[in-house]
Parts: C-alpha cells; sequence; structure tokens
C-alpha cells in the first residue's frame, strides 16, 4: 500500500477530520447528511460516548454522539459554519486536526469525489437506475 504524506499536495487538499459532539442521533444524522450531500465532507463517522464537562458550574454527566468528519482543507471554514448553523448546543464543541499520512487510493477517491459536481443519488433513485438499465423500454429499440 502507497502512502502519501500530505505536504505532497498543495495546502488546500490537506485532509482535515473535523470533530463535533452531538445530543441525539437525529442531530448527528441532520448535520451529516447536509455536509455530505453539500460535498463539504467525504465522510461522516461517529459513535456513542460518555461526558463529564462543568457548564453554567454545575457538573453534567451525559450520553452523546462524537461525529467525526473527513475532509478537506479548502472545506473547512464552510463545514464548520454549517455545524454552528444546525448545532442545538449554545456552545459546540468544533475540533479541527490534521493527518499526516493517507494511503493514495484513499486519497485519490476523496479528492475525485468532493470535486464532482454530479449530485448523489440516494439508495433508492441508484437501485432504480440499476432496474430501468436490464429493463426494455417500449419504442427505445428500432
Amino acid at each position: 500500500m502507497i502512502f502519501e504524506k500530505s505536504e505532497k499536495n498543495s495546502k488546500e487538499k490537506d485532509v482535515l477530520f473535523v470533530y463535533t459532539t452531538c445530543h441525539s442521533l437525529e442531530e448527528l444524522r441532520s448535520i451529516s447528511y447536509e455536509a455530505i450531500e453539500n460535498k463539504l465532507a467525504i465522510s461522516a463517522d461517529y459513535w456513542a460516548v460518555g461526558s463529564i464537562y462543568p457548564w453554567k458550574k454545575v457538573l453534567q454527566e451525559t450520553d452523546q454522539y462524537m461525529l467525526v468528519f473527513t475532509t478537506e482543507k479548502e472545506f473547512v471554514e464552510k463545514l464548520t459554519k454549517l455545524i454552528e448553523s444546525l448545532h442545538s448546543y449554545s456552545v459546540p464543541m468544533i475540533a479541527i486536526t490534521d493527518s499526516l499520512l493517507f494511503n493514495s487510493t484513499y486519497r485519490f477517491w476523496i479528492d475525485s469525489t468532493l470535486h464532482d459536481n454530479n449530485k448523489y443519488l440516494s439508495k433508492h433513485e441508484a437501485s432504480m437506475n440499476k432496474e430501468e438499465d436490464g429493463v426494455y423500454h417500449y419504442g427505445k429499440l428500432k
């Protein structure tokens, strides 16, 4: 497997991870779908976490979801603004980390997918397209 260092790419093409926490799966999915459909991130990965933190001088312990977006540097500002606009917390945690290495095939997939101007299909739309490909359409064959 061939890995490439981020500095080989232009700085705008660097792969970054954007982290946030969400109070519910519904909120997480809403933010995730909006980011992916608008091609601000290539993926949204999440898992359940427990959190302990002080809020208004009272210790809180709560269940949340950690959400991590994989994106390119050029999309970070728009992605951050999107998260802030859709997030239910008045002070959402948004952290950004850099990546050192990525396997070249995954890196190519990220770049080619985020910069493709075509709209993503839903699973239903994709299955309908597959069904239509193998169906005889009266009048189309002459």
